[in-house]
């Protein structure tokens, strides 16, 4: 029998197994994606974090060019495909955190950075400050959080 509590430990192996690797699952919608307007590169380690976003967002009639788990990984999706925003996780498993990874992004493009992040303690909120970031939103993230967020910076 499948339980909640089955699938929950499931996801988290496969969650685990990815990091490991430093997977980056490109997820495309319909064939002219990276053509439409609004085009949004989710960073986020946390398998059911960057689903439950990935779902926001596509309800609200945004494409979701894909999802990286790591700092080094959201660089380089990043200028490979040229998203017109990005959410991103501030503590990422690895190497690198995600205001480190939008440090490098913004040496070489103006993308709008919007943190997402668990800690609400001064010293994230501190780190973030080292960027030119869009928000700041502490988890969880509510679809009536991201429709206002997004119609403001993607009008």
């Amino acid at each position: 029998m499948i339980t909640f509590n089955s699938t929950v430990k499931l996801y988290g192996r496969i969650s685990n197994i990815l990091k490991e690797k430093g997977f980056f699952l490109f997820i495309k919608f319909g064939k002219n994606v990276m053509d439409q307007k609004y085009k949004i590169l989710v960073v986020e380690d946390d398998y059911l974090q960057s689903y439950t976003l990935k779902i926001l967002l596509e309800s609200l009639n945004y494409n979701v060019l894909g999802i990286a788990i790591s700092g080094e990984k959201a660089i380089e999706v990043a200028a490979e495909t040229k998203p017109d925003l990005i959410i991103m996780d501030i503590t990422l498993k690895g190497e690198m955190d995600g205001v480190e990874a939008a440090k490098i992004i913004q040496e070489t493009s103006d993308i709008p950075i919007i943190y997402v992040t668990g800690n609400s303690n001064d010293f994230y909120r501190k780190k973030a400050k080292e960027t030119n970031f869009q928000e700041y939103l502490i988890k969880p993230v509510t679809k009536q959080m991201l429709t206002e967020l997004l119609a403001k910076h993607c009008a």
